[in-house]
């Protein structure tokens, strides 16, 4: 699990440097924002978090709250911030989940 924007950045520099090169994210590999999104959300680094998520690919990502750290809503709040189209927030909240989970 990535625990800050820090290694979020590491991470995403790598799959960057791996595209580059002509890999791709693999398919069964997801990222779930929730203790990453609120900590950030009111940051100077938010852009760039935007920036490394979008990276890694809308379909390789998923929601998640970090409940009790923070409640679902105060999540999808932060969430919200990060200018995100609806179209990533769809697959973050709805797609993704029912393709990992096989909820059809």
């Amino acid at each position: 699990m990535l625990h800050d924007y820090h290694e979020l950045a590491w991470f995403g520099m790598q799959l960057e440097l791996g595209r580059r090169l002509h890999f791709k994210t693999p398919q069964n590999l997801y990222f779930e924002v929730s203790s990453l999104v609120p900590y950030y959300a009111s940051s100077p680094y938010r852009e760039g978090i935007a920036w490394h998520l979008r990276a890694l690919g809308k379909d390789h990502l998923l929601f998640g709250s970090d409940f009790p750290l923070f409640t679902p809503e105060e999540t999808l709040a932060a969430l919200l911030r990060y200018g995100f189209s609806n179209d990533e927030l769809r697959a973050m909240l709805v797609d993704n989940p029912r393709r990992l989970f096989s909820l059809h």
